[in-house]
């Protein structure tokens, strides 16, 4: 096995450096001494060994100082053993600079691949960097239906879409005739805190399983904006409440006519 040792290589505590060590792990695997503490999650999750020994806190700082070498390996363990590793580094990169640069770097440049989890949570920016939920984001917001009069849909906890009570309501009142087509002529779209999901898709295992906490408002204005300037629908008929999401509707200049309606006791 090659091993290094940080402390004699200053070098890998540049970011572009440690970028270009830490991708190795998914080719060679390396022994690491006298990794920051801050670094030992990420050189474990692209799969490098690392001295517990020689793992140095005197380095770091913020909340680092107040983690002990045993919480992180333990939590590093944990984490291994629920097939959640990928959470917990998106949790430390959020207030680890260099290891956060890293991250979204290695995600852009598609060296990191990862498996879809039972259930992904969604918690910073660096979720939607996630290989398979950048492709299927990419995907949903430039699929083109054939559909020319559009349902936009609220999102609901409860998955798929279509089972949700807020949105039986909604076929409900279009089925008793307050638009004067049927159901089936309209295409389903939900937009929701990760874009633009039209209902082929409510079915996948991501969109079904996944939880937000973290909603990025410029991704879903720029994956709706992209949908949009692809279906240009003849009638929208749009059903959100939520202001945000009302805004960035009015921002995707819809050419078709587009109506907010409100059905009572929505929720």
């Amino acid at each position: 096995m090659n091993i290094v040792d940080f402390k004699k290589y200053p070098f890998v505590y540049n970011g572009t450096a440690l970028k270009s060590f830490a991708s190795r792990g998914r080719k060679e695997r390396w022994l690491i001494k006298n990794a920051p503490l801050s670094q030992v999650p990420f050189l474990v999750y692209f799969g490098h060994d690392v001295e517990k020994e020689t793992i140095r806190k005197d380095i770091d700082y913020g909340l680092w100082s107040i983690y002990s070498i045993e919480e992180v390996l333990d939590w590093i363990k944990k984490a291994q053993e629920n097939n959640c590793l990928r959470d917990l580094i998106e949790m430390f990169a959020s207030f680890t600079p260099i290891c956060s640069d890293i991250l979204m770097q290695t995600d852009l440049s598609g060296i990191t691949k990862d498996e879809l989890t039972e259930k992904t949570v969604m918690s910073s920016f660096h979720s939607y960097n996630r290989s398979y939920v950048r492709e299927l984001l990419d995907t949903m917001c430039n699929f083109k239906t054939d559909k020319k009069k559009c349902l936009l849909l609220p999102c609901s906890a409860k998955r798929p879409y279509n089972a949700s009570k807020t949105h039986q309501e909604i076929y409900e009142s279009v089925v008793n005739n307050i638009f004067l087509y049927p159901l089936e002529d309209y295409h389903k779209v939900v937009i929701t805190t990760i874009g633009v999901v039209p209902e082929e898709f409510w079915n996948d295992p991501f969109v079904l399983s996944y939880t937000n906490s973290y909603p990025d408002l410029w991704q879903v204005y720029l994956r709706c904006k992209q949908y949009f300037s692809i279906n240009e629908y003849e009638m929208v008929r749009n059903f959100h409440r939520y202001i945000p999401f009302l805004e960035i509707i009015k921002l995707c200049d819809i050419t078709a006519p587009t109506e907010a309606v409100k059905i009572k006791n929505m929720i």
